[in-house]
């Protein structure tokens, strides 16, 4: 299957590159000085000076605030850089990974995940009083977050190296965080509806489209056996993968034993995991390539040459 390729854009310096329904693509720029906007076909929007005093940091926009969290503090400035307000907050860098992060959500919430100590907690975002704080059940790792499409509850996965991961559906009940562990390893995306998700494995788990209330498997299968995908030669299935509309997700694969930093991207049926279509995108794509996007039907992926970011969508689909 070729897909349509929509935009491409180079991004330099970029760390990640993160989609934020209704305000575009968020790239924190490594050199610790800016946040850059980009709009759904990757043009800059925007690029926002924010308090990261050069270190390595992760961001979140929202249509007010940038949140943005190193290993030393958090911070919250307004859309053109000016700080509102800002929080020593040291994190021990012990073991790998450790990485803090942040999302701001609809309704002006600040949720933050800090490794050392195992936290999530969750912030004001115009004032910065703290609201509450728990403890997680995992251990130092690097979090990611992925806002429910009720507006919310917020999904997030910390993965812990070797050492595994776990899942979460959080929210606000009052002042106090609600958190409910997820079936599955890695939380990797909602379907539109927010009733299933998809959970990629990390160490030895399932690939698994999830029901979101009761955590049943809807549908399911080994990594290593993708139904109807050919087991020869021997694959190896990435963790990162995305879902791209309700019926369809998409995953990569490392096939060959020499090139193990190369991949090619399935998409599989979400009703069975059963293999649709492997992509063709006339290009190699290297290793967790995979970026979900805001639109149905599109997905992101980071490429083999440096720092071009691409946007693709399903062949036969209006843009």
């Amino acid at each position: 299957m070729r897909p349509q390729l929509l935009a491409e854009t180079s991004v330099p310096a970029a760390r990640t590159v993160t989609y934020v329904d209704g305000v575009g693509w968020v790239v924190p720029q490594a050199d610790g000085q800016a946040v850059t906007v980009l709009d759904d076909l990757l043009r800059p929007t925007a690029r926002i000076p924010v308090p990261a005093g050069g270190a390595a940091f992760e961001a979140s926009v929202g249509d007010r605030h940038v949140a943005v969290v190193t290993l030393d503090h958090l911070a919250v400035v307004d859309l053109a850089g000016n700080l509102l307000w800002r929080r020593d907050q040291p994190v021990e860098a012990v073991g790998m990974p450790c990485t803090p992060n942040c999302h701001l959500d609809t309704r002006g919430m600040l949720w933050v995940y800090l490794p050392d100590g195992d936290h999530l907690a969750v912030f004001d975002a115009a004032s910065g009083r703290e609201i509450d704080r728990v403890e997680l059940a995992s251990q130092i790792g690097a979090a990611t977050f992925w806002p429910h499409p009720d507006r919310t509850r917020v999904g997030l996965h910390v993965v812990m190296g070797q050492d595994g991961s776990y899942s979460w559906l959080v929210g606000l009940d009052g002042d106090r965080i609600v958190c409910r562990e997820l079936a599955g390893e890695c939380l990797s995306g909602f379907t539109s509806g927010g009733d299933r998700y998809l959970a990629m494995p990390h160490v030895d788990g399932e690939l698994g489209i999830h029901d979101v209330a009761t955590g049943a498997v809807v549908a399911g299968c080994a990594a290593d056996g993708i139904p109807g995908y050919p087991t020869d030669p021997e694959y190896i299935l990435i963790e990162a993968g995305a879902v791209v509309d309700d019926d369809l997700v998409i995953v990569g694969v490392n096939t060959d034993e020499y090139e193990t930093d190369t991949e090619e991207h399935l998409l599989l049926s979400t009703r069975d995991l059963r293999h649709v279509a492997t992509v063709d995108y006339g290009q190699p794509m290297t290793t967790y390539a995979i970026r979900p996007a805001g639109g149905p039907g599109r997905w992101l992926t980071t490429g083999h040459d440096g720092d071009v970011v691409r946007l693709w969508q399903l062949p036969g689909l209006r843009t």
